[in-house]
């Protein structure tokens, strides 16, 4: 190719904006905040608002809009704003913060985000529908791409989500059905999806009998893989369902529950798996599960590792050895960890079980003071458990089973110490560790 017709990427600075003499333009535009006029410019107003400059193409003589708040703050600082695009970012006082999230919110500027406190941080199960009602508040086209991440998140966490169902009642039936549509989708059974579908649509059409919404809302069964139901399942469905407002997505997903009698089953990633603590088998938990359906532990599913290692005969993978006489022993060095990372899966920890180093007797390295802290990236963690001055484990060879006091969505588990030990040293030394919980395949 000739070197005169290749292309080069290239657009203009914005830097150059915060130079402009603004007094040379008209003020046509008035903005009538809580009753008070403040007067700037058209472009101005369309810089701010998304909502103004759609106005602005079909009608330009538009030269006033009115906006009422429950907050008070100086609306110049935020028209100043918008003169200054290309500085550095500017501070807000907290008690103007409100008063500016309400005024970006009504001018559907999605900039909001950026100063609402639900937006701090990450998305849990705890601000994930405040995140999704606050973007939704704006998004008069309802487009389902400005909240992505918070559906996803829905989707991953929906067998949690749905043990206290009321903000996933109030979910559109576009946004339900990009949850379910997820593959990401999270279930503890087929039938908790059948049983929440089937309130679902109960509640949306008790006041609402219109034939096109009752064929609408219906059509949400067509989610329901048929051939995981129980046998219980199956017959509430013949009693309730009305077959004459069947679609071709539930019709589709019945025909394959009935050739699945002479298929494989689908894969079962779609489910969560279970593994609950049993003070029959201690040791019998999440590690042993993949240990048996791996046929042994390996790097590709299962990482781990720690802060130090005494020795080569105290490697941190000899944590994983539940029956065997083999130890994790770090160095005699303050604030020592064994981290576990689980590659292809996550998990939700509900218990978790130490067994102390067989051959050391009482007060010596037995752990007393440690956190289990939970963690997606591996970079930023949560408490999820404490235990300070505990004596549970000071014995030789003592196996003892802790409740996680905060179960939450893990990717990572790391126990780390947090003070002395039985015998007063800064050892982290055992020879187990187990995990209960509920298991999520990616």
């Amino acid at each position: 190719m000739n070197n005169k017709d290749e292309l080069v990427d290239f657009c203009l600075s914005i830097n150059h904006l915060n130079n402009l003499n603004l007094d040379i333009y008209g003020k046509d535009f008035t903005f009538i905040i809580n009753g008070e006029e403040i007067k700037t410019m058209k472009f101005i107003s369309d810089i701010l608002s998304p909502k103004i400059s759609r106005i602005h193409k079909i009608d330009p003589t538009l030269s006033e809009y009115s906006i009422e708040t429950k907050n008070h703050g100086d609306f110049n600082h935020l028209i100043q704003l918008v003169c200054d695009i290309g500085n550095e970012s500017t501070h807000i006082k907290q008690e103007e913060r409100d008063f500016f999230i309400e005024i970006l919110q009504q001018l559907e500027n999605f900039d909001f985000v950026k100063i609402s406190p639900v937006f701090h941080g990450g998305i849990d199960n705890e601000n994930v529908f405040n995140r999704l009602n606050s973007k939704m508040s704006i998004n008069k086209e309802n487009s389902l791409s400005i909240v992505t991440d918070e559906l996803s998140h829905i989707s991953y966490n929906f067998f949690e989500l749905i043990k206290n169902p009321e903000n996933l009642m109030l979910l559109s039936i576009d946004h339900l059905k990009a949850i379910l549509s997820n593959e990401k989708l999270k279930l503890e059974n087929e039938d908790s999806l059948f049983d929440f579908l089937f309130e679902y649509i109960h509640k949306k059409l008790s006041t609402n009998k219109n034939l096109h919404d009752v064929i609408e809302y219906n059509n949400l069964l067509g989610f329901i893989e048929f051939s995981h139901l129980s046998k219980e399942g199956i017959e509430k469905f013949i009693e309730k369902f009305d077959y004459n407002i069947m679609s071709h997505h539930t019709w589709e997903s019945i025909c394959c529950c009935l050739k699945s009698k002479f298929e494989d089953k689908s894969s079962m990633k779609r489910y969560i798996k279970k593994i609950e603590f049993s003070e029959n088998d201690s040791l019998s938990g999440i590690i042993t599960y993949l240990e048996g359906k791996y046929n042994g532990i390996n790097s590709k599913i299962l990482t781990v590792s720690s802060s130090s290692c005494n020795g080569s005969e105290y490697q941190p993978i000899n944590a994983t050895k539940m029956k065997e006489d083999s130890i994790f022993r770090s160095n005699n060095s303050s604030n020592q960890w064994l981290k576990f990372e689980f590659h292809t899966l996550s998990i939700v920890p509900s218990h978790y079980t130490i067994r102390s180093a067989y051959h050391w007797g009482a007060n010596d390295e037995q752990p007393s003071n440690w956190v289990i802290e939970s963690s997606l990236d591996g970079e930023n963690w949560i408490e999820i458990d404490r235990r300070e001055n505990n004596t549970d484990l000071n014995a030789k060879n003592k196996t003892f089973t802790f409740q996680v006091t905060k179960p939450i969505l893990s990717k990572f588990i790391q126990l780390r110490n947090i003070g002395k030990t039985c015998g007063d040293n800064d050892f982290l030394t055992l020879s187990s560790f187990e995990l209960f919980g509920e298991i999520m395949d990616q």
